[in-house]
């Protein structure tokens, strides 16, 4: 796979998972994205070659404050943000003109590139690269010395079906996520870096819940399928016009039923899988328990936990992967409150609110701060990216 700006700038080949486990970090993430798709077809870069430095006198980026703003540019509109270690990129929208905004660790401007089309978003994948996302297609953010480019254009729709499987990867494991039976049930399985090898480390289920669903599904579903017969005969054989019509009534009413069984009853539940240090934390709110276990699967212990049920809980846990920190979120009369789940019972300690803004867009937390785009209103432009100490 190459990758270009105008001229090349950079090569991936395929390696063995022996020299994989060998190279650096940066690298191992890149080439395992490849094995994950082996068969993307390529295709030309979309992009303006354009990385010269912008006029930054719209630009304004503040000292580091509690609830501050840290950055913004009044001319553009921020779409979306990804925060890395290294790395902040910001994807900016002024009219129809699209530019990724790159800064360094310490929020100042570094570099830009101008996308030729629209974009939708950043996507962050498991092996914490970023990525353009577009209507149809998904672009891989890289850097040289010459400043950040695009990789080659992979269709959006088969990247995520992959991509957001992956849920976490450890020194060894690379952990995907999957659901199945109207979503009631979890698995996680691992793939082993070196030789492939899979295997299920923990499922998330609850037996007589998913087993009610089901049934109920089936039935819902069976209703429909008689229906139209049930219509189409009392039609042909010269039916009352008022039996025609409470027939299609209560078909319409088993429709809207089944929508509803579809969009709310079997959504996934929010069981997330966290991983530090090569440690899985596996929050199983269906069963109202945390347990941790090592990147083998075996389990290290087990707590019970109750912060989920309380009042205004968002079905929301952010993971502070610099200081190893987890915060659950509740919201209070609209305002998100950033609660410190404390080791071992990882029940609400310190709690932060953050600073009045009703649900703000987006939220990453890192190294003790809350980074966070918000709109005050309408007609205000979200143009700035604030920053609170948790």
């Amino acid at each position: 796979m190459i990758c270009t700006r105008k001229s090349m700038r950079f090569y991936f080949s395929f390696v063995s998972y022996e020299d994989l486990i060998h190279t650096s970090i940066k690298m191992k993430n890149l080439i395992l994205f490849l094995i994950l798709l082996p068969a993307i077809t390529q295709f030309s870069v979309a992009q303006i070659d354009d990385t010269t430095f912008q006029d930054v006198e719209g630009v304004t980026v503040f000292s580091e404050n509690e609830a501050a703003i840290i950055f913004e540019d009044k001319r553009f509109y921020i779409v979306d943000f990804s925060l890395s270690e290294d790395r902040t990129l910001m994807l900016m929208r002024n009219m129809r003109n699209y530019f990724i905004y790159q800064l360094d660790d310490e929020l100042k401007f570094v570099d830009k590139i101008k996308i030729d089309g629209g974009a939708d978003a950043l996507y962050d994948d498991c092996f914490g690269n970023t990525y353009l996302v577009t209507k149809d297609s998904v672009y891989l953010i890289l850097e040289d010395d010459k400043g950040i480019f695009l990789s080659d254009q992979n269709p959006r729709r088969r990247f995520m079906e992959t991509m957001e499987k992956c849920v976490g990867v450890t020194s060894e494991k690379i952990i995907f996520e999957h659901l199945s039976k109207l979503n009631q049930f979890q698995v996680f399985h691992t793939v082993d870096m070196q030789n492939g090898e899979e295997a299920v480390i923990y499922e998330v289920n609850d037996t007589a819940q998913a087993k009610s669903l089901l049934e109920e599904g089936i039935l819902l579903r069976n209703d429909l399928c008689e229906a139209p017969n049930i219509i189409d005969e009392s039609s042909t054989n010269g039916g009352s016009g008022e039996a025609a019509h409470k027939m299609h009534r209560e078909f319409n009413a088993r429709r809207q039923r089944m929508n509803f069984f579809k969009s709310h009853v079997i959504r996934p539940q929010y069981n997330p899988m966290f991983v530090v240090d090569d440690t899985l934390y596996f929050f199983n709110y269906t069963n109202n328990r945390l347990d941790r276990m090592d990147q083998h699967g075996n389990l290290i212990d087990s707590h019970t936990i109750s912060h989920h049920k309380r009042e205004g809980w968002e079905n929301k846990v952010y993971s502070d992967i610099v200081d190893n920190r987890f915060y659950g979120v509740r919201a209070i009369d609209g305002i998100l409150h950033l609660n410190r789940l404390l080791e071992p019972t990882f029940e609400e300690g310190f709690s932060s609110r953050l600073s009045h803004h009703v649900y703000p867009k987006k939220v990453i937390v890192r190294d003790g701060y809350a980074y966070y785009t918000y709109k005050p209103n309408f007609d205000a432009n979200l143009n700035k990216l604030y920053r609170q100490k948790l």
